[in-house]
């Protein structure tokens, strides 16, 4: 109640791309006894999706790691806070190419990022978006690509969360990997020929 919310201050350019000044707020007041308080009740098979946007992040992974959860993660924004969290315990990373090439070293190239994190996270599913590239889904060995929809672009700042959230409901829902990475696709689509962030969601 006495800290104010979040602001992102989005500036695009005439592609629609975008730069986010970021004003974390309340995003950044979580603490211990709220992170239990919102965990209470869920459990073994229960999803958890998580950014690196609030404060508490290892704390987070970890009880949800005790509880048994699926934890789902986009590393963003990718920063040195990253080195306090358990990733062996994230069971899916969705993550785009910079923040591939921070967590493993390796060049910004999709087949070689996406082998460079399963080396580095041997259990865990990994999701890779390539922008105008389209994405790839590594699950075991077995990789999963989807071209990227051709669009005219107004506005991009809310694409990456609308991935991540379209994903995570198409794999908790038990689509296949084909169809729930398409999912993910075409409603990040849809987003960016909007403006706005939330707005955009379809």
């Amino acid at each position: 109640d006495d800290v104010r919310s979040g602001n992102a201050i989005i500036q695009n350019d005439a592609s629609g791309d975008n730069c986010i000044v970021l004003y974390p707020g309340a995003n950044r007041a979580i603490d211990r006894d709220f992170v239990d308080q919102v965990l209470d009740g869920y459990g073994k098979g229960d999803w958890l999706l998580l950014q690196n946007e609030i404060s508490e992040l290892p704390y987070i992974v970890s009880r949800a790691k005790a509880r048994g959860m699926f934890i789902v993660l986009n590393p963003s924004p990718a920063d040195s806070r990253l080195d306090e969290v358990d990733l062996d315990a994230i069971g899916c990373f969705v993550l785009n190419e910079g923040e591939a090439a921070m967590l493993t070293g390796a060049e910004e190239d999709g087949e070689t990022l996406i082998r460079a994190m399963r080396a580095r996270f041997s259990q865990a599913d990994i999701a890779l978006t390539l922008g105008e590239c389209g994405s790839m889904y590594l699950h075991g060995d077995h990789v999963v690509t989807q071209s990227a929809y051709l669009v005219d672009t107004v506005d991009t700042t809310a694409a990456g969360d609308i991935f991540n959230g379209a994903l995570a409901v198409g794999l908790a829902e038990g689509m296949e990997l084909r169809d729930a990475i398409g999912l993910a696709s075409r409603a990040a689509t849809i987003s960016v020929t909007r403006m706005g962030a939330q707005s955009s969601a379809p």
